[in-house]
């Protein structure tokens, strides 16, 4: 669902095709404005949503949803993401089981396309807890977040990927933001969505970064990142004439 007239903001991932993970967009928005006609006691507005919400999710769960093989696709490609899991999932257009299926059918998808940012992992991480995958989202949290905390980061950044240090979708990495307000959702996931720490001084279930299937490619270019913060530490000291 590309524009040359508006963004669709997915990603930042250009392989990505929009289509279904925008559809998905559309229907989660429009459900909360349908929650939010029926708190403000508007029945006329809140039944027209209603209507819509219908057609677009029986709409969407047939153009997108493959059953054979128990996931969503996007595209004249037919092209597999996390992100068009992810959103079909959060839409409602796929049931809890079906969610569950689709992400443990992408272990058989070398070729899905990953996310490319903090902002969808999140959304991949949120849609894992709606179905059930609880354990597989704290591994995912664990190691990607976890990742840039192992590549030197006391705050989380904009752009992050574990396979190129150099990503920036500015052209320039020192532009990046280093203390990325979308990037830091896990400190909500791991709170209302997760739950505390059970009670009996145990902990949550400790990754084991077992799973094949994680869409986190570690490689040495989280040797550079450490290097880039300090640069754009100093690129923000300087914007503000400290020393």
């Amino acid at each position: 669902m590309e524009s040359t007239e508006a963004p669709v903001f997915i990603d930042r991932s250009n392989p990505l095709d929009r289509t279904a993970a925008m559809h998905g967009v559309f229907v989660y928005s429009l459900q909360q404005a349908l929650a939010l006609a029926r708190k403000c006691g508007d029945e006329p507005r809140a039944a027209a949503y209603s209507r819509r919400l219908e057609q677009m999710a029986a709409a969407g769960r047939e153009a997108f949803y493959d059953p054979p093989r128990a996931v969503c696709v996007s595209g004249p490609t037919r092209q597999i993401s996390w992100a068009t899991q992810a959103w079909m999932v959060l839409s409602g257009i796929l049931t809890k089981d079906e969610g569950a299926r689709a992400f443990r059918a992408l272990r058989e998808v070398p070729d899905a396309v990953h996310p490319g940012a903090p902002y969808l992992y999140h959304y991949v991480a949120e849609a894992m807890l709606q179905c059930g995958l609880k354990q597989d989202a704290l591994e995912l949290i664990a190691s990607y977040w976890g990742g840039m905390v192992k590549a030197g980061a006391d705050t989380f950044w904009e752009v992050y990927d574990p396979a190129n240090a150099m990503l920036s979708p500015y052209d320039n990495v020192l532009v990046n933001s280093y203390c990325h307000a979308w990037s830091c959702t896990p400190a909500y996931l791991l709170r209302p969505r997760v739950g505390p720490q059970p009670e009996g001084g145990q902990s949550w279930p400790q990754p084991a970064f077992s799973r094949p299937y994680l869409p986190v490619r570690h490689t040495g270019a989280r040797e550079w990142y450490p290097l880039l913060r300090t640069l754009s530490r100093t690129r923000a000291r300087a914007a503000h004439g400290e020393p």
